[in-house]
């Protein structure tokens, strides 16, 4: 941005809602990253923004497993084809680039979870992997110490889709002969 744009009340509006239509629903933290990477938005506009837009209408919330997710409404999409022109196209470009840098991330971290809890016999370590809010995948393994506990947690959003898939192949295909009947 250069010195001469201050960038207007509704134009910072207007940057939430394209960044929710690019990105699709995202919490409150994500959208916090992503635009503190850029210095898009500090913090105030962003959090006024949403509230704003939500009782507006043109944004609502959903629960999810991250956390409250934004997600742009109808009139939210239909406002922001409204007023095309009120984003420069400088911002404009770098919110695209912006959403193209972390659009991957952003549905990584909405449908690849991975957390664990400490227990008297050692570690629980919950992998899982969601699409469209329904669990594709929902593992539990107990790990003896911290450490394996935080490496299975950092390993799993590169992995899952390896390790969904080898399941899927190992356990879904019907090796048997014909006629026989596995116990």
């Amino acid at each position: 941005m250069n010195a001469s744009h201050r960038p207007t009340l509704a134009e910072n509006r207007l940057v939430l809602l394209l960044l929710l239509d690019r990105l699709g629903p995202c919490s409150e933290e994500q959208l916090l990253a992503l635009v503190s990477e850029d210095g898009l938005l500090d913090y105030i506009d962003l959090r006024l923004g949403l509230a704003d837009l939500t009782d507006a209408g043109l944004l609502r919330t959903r629960e999810h497993e991250i956390g409250r997710l934004y997600v742009l409404t109808q009139q939210g999409r239909d406002t922001l084809g409204m007023f095309p022109g009120h984003i420069p196209p400088s911002r404009r470009a770098r919110v695209e680039a912006l959403c193209a840098r972390w659009k991957d991330r952003v549905r990584m971290e909405k449908h690849v979870l991975a957390d664990w809890q400490e227990r008297p016999d050692g570690f629980i370590v919950r992998l899982r992997l969601l699409e469209q809010d329904m669990a594709l995948l929902d593992l539990q393994l107990n790990v003896p110490t911290r450490a394996q506990a935080g490496l299975m947690c950092r390993r799993w959003p590169e992995r899952a889709g390896e390790l969904y898939a080898h399941l899927m192949r190992s356990l879904g295909e019907d090796d048997a002969p014909a006629g026989e009947v596995g116990n």
